[in-house]
C-alpha cells in the first residue's frame, strides 16, 4: 500500500528545510510486472512535488503522472500548507494505510480501503485523519469514509495504526504495523488488518533483501516473496518475486527509478 501523502508528510515533518531548500523535486520511475493475463507490462512515472516558505508557514503539493495504454494520466495529487507542527492536504493522495507488500509485490492478504477520490488529511505530530469526499464535482458535502491514524517509535521499534469508517457501508476497517530494526542491517516486521476478516504479512529483512509471507484466518499461508534493492545516490532499483502457494502462480517485478 504505498502511500503518496504520508510520504509528503514524513518528508516535511524530517526535513522543512530541505524542502524549502529545493523548491521542486521529482522522481521519474518504471516498473514492470506480469498482469493477469501472463503477459508482462510495464508501467512508467513521473512524480514532482514542490514547497515554498512564507513567514510562518510552508505551503507543499504533489502531482503523480502515469502513462496509461501510451497516453498520460494524472494519477496523484495533492496540495497543502504545514505550520507549526500541524499539516493540511486536499487532493487524490491515497489513504493512511501505509504498510504491507514491498515495491510491487505483495500485501494481497491485507485489507484494502478504497483510496480512488479525493480527501481532506490533516496532520499533528503523531496523529493523521482523513475524510474522503464521494464525488467532489457532484456534491463536496458527500463524505464517503473517515480514517484516524498514528505512529510512533519505542527503542527500535517503529510502529503504526489506522482505523477506516465508511459512512455508506457503516464497515469498519483495522491495520496496525510494527518494524524492528536490529543491529543495523537486520530488520522483522508485522501487519495485521481486520476488515470482514483477519489477515496479516509478516516480513525479514537482512541489508538491501527483504522476504515476506502473508494469509488470513481461512488460509494461514497463501503467498510468499522476496526482494532486493540496489540504491546510489539518486538512483534506485529493485527486483522482486511473489508465489502463491495455492494457485502456484508466480508475479516477478522489476523496476528503476531517478531522483532529482
Amino acid at each position: 500500500m504505498r502511500n503518496v501523502f504520508m510520504a509528503t508528510i514524513a518528508a516535511l515533518a524530517i526535513s522543512t528545510s530541505a524542502v524549502v531548500a529545493a523548491d521542486l523535486a521529482g522522481e521519474v520511475s518504471v516498473e514492470m510486472t506480469k498482469n493477469l493475463t501472463g503477459d508482462y507490462v510495464a508501467t512508467p512515472t513521473i512524480e514532482l512535488s514542490f514547497g515554498h516558505k512564507a513567514e510562518g508557514a510552508t505551503a507543499f503539493g504533489g502531482v503523480g503522472v502515469e502513462a496509461v495504454n501510451g497516453n498520460l494520466a494524472v494519477d496523484t495529487w495533492n496540495v497543502g500548507v504545514a505550520f507549526s507542527g500541524t499539516s493540511l492536504s486536499f487532493g487524490d493522495q491515497g489513504d493512511l494505510f501505509s504498510f504491507g507488500g514491498l515495491e510491487v509485490v505483495g500485501g494481497d492478504t491485507l485489507a484494502d480501503v478504497a483510496d480512488d477520490h479525493e480527501s481532506l488529511i490533516i496532520g499533528h505530530g503523531k496523529f493523521a485523519a482523513l475524510v474522503g469526499f464521494t464525488d467532489i464535482s457532484a456534491n463536496v458535502g458527500d463524505i464517503e469514509n473517515i480514517q484516524l491514524a498514528y505512529e510512533g517509535e519505542a527503542a527500535s521499534v517503529s510502529y503504526n495504526a489506522t482505523v477506516d469508517y465508511n459512512l455508506n457501508t457503516e464497515d469498519f476497517v483495522v491495520g496496525a504495523a510494527a518494524n524492528a530494526n536490529m543491529f543495523e542491517t537486520v530488520d522483522a516486521g508485522l501487519a495485521v488488518t481486520y476488515a470482514d476478516l483477519f489477515a496479516y504479512e509478516a516480513t525479514a529483512g537482512y541489508k538491501s533483501v527483504t522476504a515476506f509471507v502473508n494469509g488470513d484466518e481461512d488460509d494461514v499461508l497463501q503467498n510468499i516473496g522476496a526482494g532486493v534493492v540496489y540504491t546510489k545516490d539518486s538512483l534506485s532499483a529493485f527486483a522482486e518475486v511473489g508465489y502463491n502457494l495455492d494457485t502456484e502462480a508466480t508475479t516477478p517485478a522489476v523496476g528503476v527509478s531517478f531522483n532529482f
